[in-house]
């Protein structure tokens, strides 16, 4: 190894105060997860020094470079008067027992339990299905590994990452964006701290050389392509969302994100959400392209644009609630309704007949705020309508085009007397998925 030279530093510690940085350091851990522990006013034998030429960090910089090189760093010394750093390459030389005092360094060594893995073998058996708790399925190959292909994901801060198991390097496989196809995983970490490999291809496989890697290649299951047939859904807890095919939101708040085998399943999780903020759209990739959680949870939808591969839904009322929901909605409803109120008909027809005609004159004094035709206020003063047939209608001729049968089925029971009223079954999802 060769020797190091140092700079004489003198009196220098009189103009800088050493050990201010480390005293208000102390232990630390690196933004990736590991630790040190910080000995100020201490320095180690050169032999335990990199060859590497130092850097110019701060103290805690310092470590974190440590923590994410490509090699087993196990510490630091950290030289305050000149802003340098040395990495610590050498774990025998790294002991209590080698520390001498010094006035002008201080050293940081990394938790060697985080580096070190006396058992590298694979953790399961060659070529074993395994499947997360999110139910993807991946197939195990040991001693293998996938050459290039790195994937750094959208929301990681550090690729490649580190995983305490191979387990740990399939659910960020799980979670990654975009779609992670397959986790490598280096159990005794010759390659650096972070030790989990994210890939965007599933080979080719090639068999393990200078290091050791456990590789487990993801299965996705493919999902129906396309565009649903219908516009609208009411979720099974009575929320309506209006459907826009390819379309997807480009400034929301991001809530979650989870895997959903269709749109009707990622809207009832968003219905479903009692978290803060509140759900009010999902954003949905039957193509897996952009991750296998596919369903996106969104809040504060301000803005959209086209998209080959996504589809949003919108959130627009409550079945409970005073908004009118689409002329799709109401249909659906008419339709699960019928055949109980027609087995009635004939007891409540003459109150009905006179409700409609009393109704049909009101509806002629003013116009219906909240029709079908007219859509849903939103934001700005527009409307929301669900198909291109609403909106040529327009407002003004909407009373006096709803037909007879319409105004039978919007009816609401409650203008009936006791005697008379009819409980409809639960209507909790009045969608209904045609078949592909």
């Amino acid at each position: 190894m060769e020797s190091l030279s140092f700079p004489q530093v003198g009196g220098a510690s009189k103009l800088f105060p050493r050990s201010s940085t480390c005293a208000q350091t102390g232990d630390y851990t690196a933004p990736d997860g590991l630790n040190f522990t910080v000995h100020c006013g201490e320095d180690v034998i050169s032999s335990a020094y990199s060859s590497y030429v130092p850097t110019q960090k701060n103290f805690t910089a310092c470590m974190d470079g440590c923590s994410t090189e490509s090699w087993r760093c196990w510490g630091v010394l950290w030289q305050e008067s000149n802003s340098s750093c040395w990495e610590l390459s050498a774990p025998t030389a790294l002991t209590t027992a080698n520390l001498t005092t010094s006035d002008t360094r201080d050293i940081a060594l990394a938790n060697s339990t985080q580096l070190s893995n006396a058992n590298v073998s694979c953790p399961y058996t060659n070529n074993m299905a395994l499947t997360t708790p999110e139910g993807l399925d991946f197939k195990l190959s040991c001693n293998m590994e996938v050459e290039g292909n790195d994937l750094c994901p959208w929301f990681s801060d550090f690729c490649p990452t580190y995983a305490v198991s191979l387990e740990e390097c399939m659910e960020a496989c799980v979670h990654a964006h975009p779609l992670c196809e397959a986790a490598m995983w280096n159990p005794g970490h010759l390659t650096g701290y972070l030790n989990c490999f994210l890939k965007n291809a599933t080979g080719p496989l090639v068999e393990n050389v200078n290091q050791v890697y456990h590789t487990a290649v993801a299965e996705a299951a493919a999902l129906a392509q396309g565009c649903p047939t219908y516009t609208t859904y009411t979720s099974t807890d009575g929320k309506a969302f209006n459907i826009t095919c390819s379309q997807t939101a480009t400034q929301a708040t991001n809530i979650t994100f989870s895997h959903r085998k269709n749109i009707t399943a990622c809207i009832d999780s968003c219905a479903s959400h009692d978290g803060t903020p509140e759900c009010e759209a999902v954003v949905f990739d039957a193509t897996l392209g952009s991750g296998y959680e596919n369903c996106q949870l969104l809040n504060s939808v301000q803005m959209l644009d086209s998209s080959s591969s996504l589809n949003i839904a919108q959130l627009v009322s409550t079945s409970s609630g005073s908004t009118s929901s689409s002329s799709s909605s109401s249909s659906s409803k008419a339709w699960i309704a019928a055949p109980v109120i027609g087995g009635v008909v004939a007891i409540v027809g003459i109150g009905l007949a006179w409700f409609w005609w009393n109704r049909r004159k009101r509806s002629n004094d003013a116009p219906n705020q909240n029709s079908p035709t007219q859509g849903v206020p939103i934001q700005g003063g527009n409307y929301l309508y669900t198909s291109a047939s609403q909106k040529n209608q327009g407002v003004a001729a909407a009373s006096e085009t709803r037909s007879h049968q319409d105004e039978l089925d919007s009816a609401p029971l409650s203008e009936l007397v006791a005697s008379e009223r009819v409980e409809l079954a639960s209507q909790g999802n009045t969608a209904h998925e045609l078949p592909a």
